[in-house]
């Protein structure tokens, strides 16, 4: 977990650095038509993606089938919308990592990972019934 203090530690602080060399080298109303253009593309593909696999979640269920690969895809939309909610191009250039369907592919074995890693340690209790 101390990669995860880190990361809120120096997170902000990598944003600002950006988010200053961007505003002195586009300017400062270009840096702020990003952001949001950045926000506002990032909100739509995200409840895209969102419903697109809650409907084949939906689709594998009706079938009998356990939506393993769609949770996961779950998983990584959520972190994806999480991390547009912290203002800065940094944080939105990860989050679309996890948005886009392409490079999410990339970011599963790495939340697979994460995931297992907190089962071992106990502190994600997964129930089998």
């Amino acid at each position: 977990m101390k990669i995860w203090k880190m990361l809120v530690l120096f997170l902000p602080v990598i944003e600002l650095l950006f988010l200053l060399f961007l505003g002195k080298s586009i300017g400062v109303m270009n840096t702020v038509l990003v952001l949001l253009l950045a926000g506002f593309l990032g909100i739509v593909l995200a409840k895209r993606e969102g419903i697109n696999t809650l409907k084949s979640a939906s689709e594998q269920m009706r079938n009998g089938l356990m939506p393993g690969p769609e949770i996961l895809d779950g998983i990584c939309i959520m972190i994806g919308a999480l991390l547009l909610l912290i203002p800065g191009i940094f944080s939105d250039f990860l989050a679309f990592i996890f948005l886009i369907p392409i490079t999410r592919k990339i970011m599963k074995p790495v939340v697979i990972y994460w995931l297992n890693k907190l089962i071992a340690k106990g502190r994600f209790v997964v129930i089998n019934r």
